[in-house]
């Protein structure tokens, strides 16, 4: 086959062709995102509980819906979060656990649920988060609402109609309704409650089919149309007659508005009225491609519009892809370049071109296949292909070193380049094999951080597949047809093959001999290096952190109130904090005198805040979109912390905390679980665990997710009640229908959906001598006032209870500015200060650690594990090859030396030690034992002709130095650029070009002295024979 492909004139080239066409057409198919997605699927029940407190809802529809889906097979956690009116519960999978058969059962087993409450809404068991963000556009202009709505509305069908995007949501405004507001003393004249409104109206409100008349020759359908649809409509209908035999009609004693349903449900883009549409996209599609459609649009749309009125993009998520993946391409670009102009020095530029020409048609090649197995472009695949370089480089480099070889000896080319393809294919084929081992374990790590991770072991294992097609079938008839043109060796590449010449002797005839001469005071030092590195880590010299922070352009203020505070109230306060930001903004124009703006746009959303899941005139989220990090000179920790500061105390303000929108794979910094039965005990450990971490440097947004709710009046019946015709459950209809109101029917008015909504009016329901004085009818139609039925109580409940698999929990979270805190340190700390005091306090008390802690133990154990398992099958396989054990063990005591550069290398370039560092590490495993295996063979093969085996040793080590030194500084130089890369969006691929550099580094050296030295140690010990060999 090698013959075949070398000396045929057109099979390398069109094999050749047929790797670059398949990747170039598949490249344009491939979804480009910053990171893999992490996260598993998982189901969301979500239920409407209308007037219930949190604690109702715990127990009439959180407890049920535990029990039901018990059992279900593929569960790994059940999270049920009960708040006033409604549950959301989150079903959680295993990896493996079919999702669409668990949606299926969970539905299954809700659905079958027949002790729900009689006014619970039916359960809606969906997919949870399907889709991800892409961007929102910003509707400005000063039209009314239900013009700007009517507006907002066409522009989204017109975006899914003709510009093909589907996943368009409007926000800004509730559900439409026509809402009917009684007066509750003329409802006691008239002897009626607002149920028995509610049911006249839904009686009279009937759009109905009837039936058909039949004739011999004709058909016409019969229908009951007395629907109403217009305030003025609802007006007329009529209610009872009166005294005096008038007709009472609904105007009379109802007012009757077409407004939205909850008045706090606002948005404010740059200081002005606004509605969102919100564009997502489905994991198949490409934001980029989505975000440039949006582009065009909202370009050609305010060329049409009216002036005041545009169209504005906001909450770019798309964008700071394109420019992060165009960072990663530029510096695999330059490092293309770089590992080209280091081969030219070594072969010229003949040799030089086809060798790297193995790059582009292996990474070509690898990304057709990334197609079919589900991995996108996105930085961990970009660097996966630049951590390529090194070990296809190393290939490359044995298969053309063997071929230029066999040539200087007198070979014909083409017999040069198949002898030599062929004398090397068991070690290249050994390599090949040992990288699989090492890698393949890493393509299954755990863990939301490890399945960020994986992306990169799964392309690398790709491109090294493809090239091995590329080595073996297309490169030699290139390296054949280069060998007939004889090639003039440069001036430049006489000087530098002179003086590496001189580092070659220089490094074999006095290094290493000192070495070999000096071996056991060497390895002594090689060992303290070793563990002194190792300590670096230990003593906390070198920090851990899961994943480095990576520098957005979007941040958000979350605020929340007391519950019951006014709209008017909470509309100050976002104006005091958007002061705040006005001040960051003119001090980093004025510090650093640049023209652009920090603050770009500020949109506010009144009544939502996602930190607390709660809506209502106590929350808002103020949402900014800044200069670009590439531009502005202030980090995001920095913009936070003087934000903070510009905005001062706010004594009226329950929880304000400024963060990036989304955190990373990692999750929260700090999340800590408290699991226990009672309440007021999970809200005094939380407490105590906030006042703890409130006062450690660098820790900000700290709040916990057990709310204590607005004041609560409990009613209990009076022995009394049941003689006079009342029960608690017709006082429980009449109240929540007059207070929380009713909905008495759903019409279409234009297309949309209003909801006719019947309540007494606000006036009637400001103070608790009005709910006593409320009348209530009994069974008998007579009026008796509330406080004669009920005794009133007032307190506190709270108004969200967090339950997980079975258990009430309470979870404190906090974010970290890594400049001035190291999370790992924090919990360390906590356990020692304050968890071992808690668990004394509070002994029924279960203390977990969530969050960033807790993903990156999972990954880091799956690390380690699949790290153990790689040694011990490079350990079989080697000993397969090499007949023995000590052999394999000299070539796997050169991946831990790696070690000492990685970790001397994160000291000195001042980074964290992390889950990128680690897969960095184990990244150098397949060139360190490639390496090391081609010398232990070089060894064996002089020790055979020779009777010494220092000279054999030396003899070796001169032969393979070449090969060694030019793969660790291709590798070097193809990731290089990447390392001196100053854009903050690359800073997470920072620690693992640490690792490959500085380890590289070390591992060169020490394999050229150590293999040696080890050796000639277990020789010393006859622990090595000839016949080994």
């Amino acid at each position: 086959m090698i013959r075949y492909f070398a000396s045929h004139k057109t099979a390398s080239n069109l094999l050749m062709l047929l790797i670059v066409v398949l990747g170039l057409m598949t490249l344009p198919k491939l979804t480009r995102e910053t990171f893999p997605r992490n996260k598993l699927d998982e189901v969301v029940v979500s239920v409407i509980y209308p007037g219930a407190s949190a604690l109702d809802v715990e127990t009439n529809i959180c407890l049920p819906i535990e029990n039901a889906i018990e059992g279900i097979s593929g569960i790994d956690d059940v999270e049920c979060r009960a708040y006033e009116n409604r549950a959301i519960t989150i079903v959680s999978k295993f990896e493996d656990t079919n999702f669409s058969r668990l949606l299926m059962d969970v539905k299954t087993k809700v659905d079958a649920i027949k002790t729900f409450p009689e006014l619970v809404e039916k359960p809606i068991v969906e997919k949870l988060n399907p889709n991800d963000p892409v961007a929102s556009i910003a509707l400005v202009s000063p039209m009314p609402l239900p013009e700007l709505r009517h507006l907002s509305e066409n522009i989204r069908d017109e975006i899914r109609q003709n510009v093909g995007l589907k996943l368009v949501t409007l926000q800004g405004f509730s559900q439409s309704q026509l809402r009917i507001e009684l007066d509750e003393s003329i409802l006691r004249a008239l002897s009626l409650s607002v149920q028995n409104i509610t049911d006249i109206i839904s009686r009279q409100n009937i759009s109905m089919p009837t039936g058909n008349l039949e004739g011999a020759n004709f058909q016409i359908n019969i229908r009951v149309e007395n629907e109403k649809r217009s305030a003025l409509e609802l007006g007329k209908t009529f209610i009872k007659k009166g005294i005096n035999g008038k007709e009472i009609r609904l105007f009379d004693i109802a007012t009757i508005t077409n407004q939205f349903e909850i008045d706090e449900e606002l948005i404010y883009f740059n200081n002005k009225p606004a509605i969102i549409l919100k564009i997502e996209k489905s994991r198949g599609e490409d934001s980029i491609v989505i975000l440039n459609k949006i582009n065009k649009f909202i370009k050609r749309k305010n060329q049409e519009f009216p002036d005041g009125t545009s169209l504005t993009l906001t909450n770019d998520k798309a964008s700071i892809v394109q420019d992060r993946l165009d960072l990663i391409s530029k510096n695999g670009l330059q490092g293309l370049i770089l590992v080209v102009v280091v081969l030219y020095f070594f072969f010229g530029l003949n040799f030089a071109i086809w060798v790297s020409m193995g790059l582009p048609v292996s990474f070509l090649g690898g990304l057709f296949f990334m197609k079919y197995c589900g991995v996108t472009i996105n930085m961990l695949s970009l660097v996966g292909l630049l951590l390529g370089i090194g070990l296809l480089m190393d290939d490359a480099i044995v298969l053309s070193e063997n071929i230029a070889s066999h040539s200087r000896k007198g070979h014909s080319p083409l017999d040069s380049a198949v002898k030599g393809a062929k004398q090397v294919f068991n070690g290249v084929m050994s390599s090949f094999l040992t990288t699989v081992i090492m890698f393949g374990g890493l393509a299954f790590l755990d863990g939301n951080i490890g399945r960020v991770l994986r992306a990169m072991p799964i392309v690398l294992i790709l491109i090294l597949s493809v090239s091995l097609i590329e080595g073996f079938l297309i490169l030699p008839n290139h390296l054949a047809h280069s060998l007939e043109k004889e090639q003039k060796i440069s001036w430049i590449r006489k000087i530098f093959m002179n003086y590496f010449d001189k580092l070659k002797d220089f490094w074999v005839n006095i290094l290493l001999s000192f070495a070999l001469t000096y071996r056991y005071l060497f390895m002594s030092g090689v060992i303290v290096a070793f563990f002194f590195s190792i300590s670096l880590l230990v003593n906390g010299t070198i920090k851990f952190q899961a994943l480095p922070t990576i520098e957005g352009n979007n941040i958000t203020a979350r605020l929340l109130m007391p519950q019951g505070v006014s709209l008017q109230l909470a509309k100050l306060r976002v104006k005091q904090i958007i002061d705040g930001l006005d001040q960051v903004g003119l001090e980093h124009k004025k510090k650093y005198s640049i023209t652009e703006s920090l603050i770009e746009n500020v949109m506010i959303e009144h009544s939502v805040n996602l930190d607390v899941d709660e809506k209502g005139p106590h929350v808002a989220t103020i949402s900014v979109d800044l200069l670009s990090s590439e531009v502005r000179k202030m980090s995001i920790n920095e913009i936070i912390a003087s934000w903070k500061l510009n905005i001062g105390e706010i004594y009226d303000v329950s929880e304000l905390t400024i963060k990036e929108p989304v955190f990373g794979p990692g999750g929260t910094p700090i999340h800590v679980r408290f699991i226990g039965k009672d309440l007021s005990e999970l809200s005094k450990i939380s407490g105590e665990m906030k006042y703890w971490l409130r006062r450690i440097e660098g820790v900000r947004n700290v709040m916990d997710d057990l709310r204590k709710s607005k004041d609560e009046i409990s009613l209990t019946l009076k022995p009394g009640a049941l003689i006079l015709g009342v029960d608690a459950k017709l006082i429980a209809i009449q109240l929540r229908a007059a207070f929380l109101g009713i909905v008495a029917d759903e019409v279409s008015i234009l297309e949309k959906n209003y909801e006719i909504s019947v309540q007494i009016n606000n006036k009637d329901k400001t103070s608790l001598s009005q709910l006593k004085n409320f009348f209530i009818l009994n069974n008998q139609g007579k009026k008796i006032p509330l406080l004669e039925l009920v005794n009133f109580k007032v307190g506190k409940s709270f108004s969200k209870i967090t339950r997980v698999d079975g258990q009430r929990t309470v979870n404190v979270t906090a974010d970290v500015d890594t400049r001035k805190a190291n999370v790992m340190e924090i919990l360390q700390l906590a356990k020692k200060e304050v968890f071992t005091i808690l668990e004394k306090k509070y002994p029924d008390i279960k203390i977990v650690l969530e969050g960033e802690i807790k993903s990156s133990a999972e990954t880091g154990s799956s690390m380690r594990r699949a790290f153990g398992l790689g040694l011990l099958g490079v350990f079989i396989l080697l000993s397969l090859q090499f007949g023995g054990f000590l052999e394999p063990l000299i070539v796997i005591m050169a991946i831990p030396l790696a070690l000492i550069g990685v970790l001397f290398g994160h000291v000195f370039m001042g980074y964290d030690f992390s889950m990128p560092s680690a897969l960095g590490f184990i990244s150098l495993a397949g060139i360190v034992v490639n390496d090391s295996i081609l010398l232990v063979e070089f060894i064996h093969l002089y020790w055979k002709e020779s009777k010494d085996l220092i000279e054999s040793i030396k003899a070796a080590v001169d032969s393979r130095f070449r090969a060694i030194f030019l793969t660790s500084l291709t590798t070097i130089a193809g990731t290089a650029p990447l390392l001196l890369e100053k854009s903050v969006q690359v800073q997470i691929l920072t620690p693992l070009v640490i690792s490959l550099i500085f380890g590289m580094l070390s591992a060169t050296l020490l394999i050229l002295l150590v293999i040696p030295c080890l050796y000639a140690i277990l020789n010393d010990f006859s622990l090595l024979k000839k016949a080994d060999a």
